[in-house]
């Protein structure tokens, strides 16, 4: 927890959830999600979670024939971030915070488990503005992943049946090892065009925990009154990147791979193009690939949101191009989180802590700080944000000199969609 004082002002309460998909990660795993910045910038407290992961968190024993008393055990690390909730509820009136004005935010995995957040009955009122950062999930998994993962596992085990006794006397590292190969053989199946086959270890829809889609008109008395903010970054996971010889690729290799994933590969080139003209094939690669999941997802929430009424959606795509290495990460995943975090100077390694990285800085983190603070991220260092709506998304796009956008992507994104394969 950070506070400016324990005094009896009531703050906003800004909680992080962290990323790592629903397998990795850690409240502090990255220094960019230090909050001390934040919390003295913002005048808020900042509180920061760790919860139950992997097999420990989602091991579906309800799928195979569990007693009912495990029946949510597939979401148990949704339920370990409630119980963080209440205890933000309960005792955060002593760090100075306000229980009634708390914001969630997390980025990619943490974006995902605050998307299921926002459907769980027991979540409600525990939380009242929401912001997810490249982890839209608009619909969330089912048991088509979580029953072969869990029987996987029993067979990791030797175990031919369930024997609940038996699974909790496993040892730890003989477990965690059983749990690895089981995802293995989970994503060795999975279609490599479809990354929510790949996820692997996930929460899913369960009866008592988790029962409808969090946008769903079944949902909306959880999720309405949600103020929500959503976006992605632009190259999001940039070959560059990890692969850096990846930086020369050719207009006809981009081809080659674009034709793996899609019916219509120059089609789907040309629209990229004509959208994002000085872009370099490998950068192109990049943005047609978060554009077709992340983007959309993240355009698809806002819009879900949007047609349930009540609190409003916001909608940004974070464009900024780090100057670091000579600009070959571009606006990568993650790559937002220490500029929300007021943190551009302490990350200079990956911001290059500049002039024009502080200027991003100031209209990142004041937006983060401003919704949090009222449900409405505008304030004076930035153009008029509008919000979301079911028939439209205009988009703020996060840059050295920010802007709106409406829907100007949209011909490349309706060419991925009507082209996937």
């Amino acid at each position: 927890v950070w506070t400016p004082s324990t005094d009896t002002n009531k703050r906003p309460v800004m909680v992080w959830i962290h990323g790592g998909n629903y397998t990795t990660g850690s409240s502090y795993a990255i220094r960019a999600q230090d909050g001390e910045n934040l919390a003295r910038r913002g005048d808020v407290v900042v509180v920061s979670v760790n919860h139950r992961l992997n097999v420990h968190g989602h091991l579906d024993l309800g799928a195979i024939g569990a007693p009912d008393e495990y029946a949510s055990s597939v979401n148990v690390g949704i339920l370990d971030l409630i119980k963080a909730l209440e205890w933000v509820r309960d005792n955060i009136r002593e760090f100075g915070g306000d229980p009634n004005n708390v914001t969630v935010f997390g980025q990619s995995g943490g974006g995902l488990k605050i998307s299921h957040l926002s459907g769980a009955p027991a979540a409600k009122g525990l939380f009242h503005k929401a912001i997810v950062q490249s982890g839209s999930q608009v619909e969330p998994f089912d048991e088509t992943m979580t029953r072969p993962l869990a029987e996987f596992l029993l067979e990791e085990l030797s175990q031919s049946s369930l024997d609940i006794k038996a699974l909790q006397a496993v040892p730890l590292k003989e477990l965690q090892a059983a749990a690895q190969r089981a995802n293995a053989r989970w994503k060795a199946q999975g279609n490599p065009n479809d990354i929510w086959t790949l996820v692997g270890w996930a929460p899913r829809l369960e009866a008592n925990s988790l029962p409808h889609n969090p946008y769903s008109k079944e949902a909306a008395s959880v999720s309405k009154d949600i103020a929500l903010m959503a976006g992605t970054t632009l190259h999001e996971f940039n070959m560059a990147l990890f692969f850096p010889p990846s930086e020369n690729m050719t207009f006809e290799e981009l081809r080659t791979n674009l034709a793996r994933a899609y019916s219509d590969p120059d089609a789907v080139m040309a629209s990229a193009r004509a959208v994002y003209p000085n872009e370099k094939p490998v950068a192109l690669a990049a943005i047609i690939g978060a554009g077709g999941f992340n983007r959309q997802n993240a355009i698809d929430q806002c819009r879900a949101k949007a047609a349930l009424g009540g609190a409003p959606a916001y909608l940004y795509q974070y464009c900024w191009q780090t100057p670091v290495l000579d600009g070959l990460p571009r606006a990568y995943h993650c790559s937002e989180i220490a500029m929300a975090f007021a943190n551009a100077t302490k990350e200079a390694q990956a911001t290059g802590g500049g002039a024009e990285a502080l200027n991003v800085e100031q209209q990142v983190s004041d937006a983060w700080i401003s919704f949090a603070r009222n449900g409405n991220p505008n304030h004076e260092g930035l153009p008029n944000w509008t919000r979301v709506f079911s028939e439209n998304a205009p988009t703020m796009i996060l840059d050295a000199t920010s802007r709106i956008e409406v829907e100007r992507d949209e011909p490349m994104l309706s060419m991925i969609r009507e082209t996937k394969i």
